[in-house]
């Protein structure tokens, strides 16, 4: 019961992420994983912004990257998000 109420379940489930990234009409979602391992913060922020120019709804981070030498967690964080805010901003 504990972990239940520690994790209750996806915060947005299905229908707040469709609305999060306009796909309500019941069109498929597409989502990739940012890969390979050992690609830096640069590599992977050119990753993630061609992803989403292409449309991608979702970009998931690696779970096996965690804290690379190559590519520290913050880092890629701040790197990826901001490539995907400018590579929407560009969408219109």
């Amino acid at each position: 019961r504990i972990l239940l109420d520690a994790l209750p379940g996806p915060r947005l489930g299905i229908a707040g992420l469709r609305r999060l990234v306009g796909a309500e009409g019941g069109r498929p979602l597409v989502a990739v994983a940012i890969k390979p391992v050992g690609l830096t913060p640069a590599d992977l922020a050119g990753l993630a912004s061609t992803f989403t120019r292409a449309g991608v709804d979702v970009i998931k981070d690696d779970h096996g990257l965690v804290d690379q030498p190559s590519a520290p967690f913050a880092e890629r964080v701040r790197a990826v998000a901001r490539a995907v805010t400018e590579a929407n901003e560009a969408a219109g």
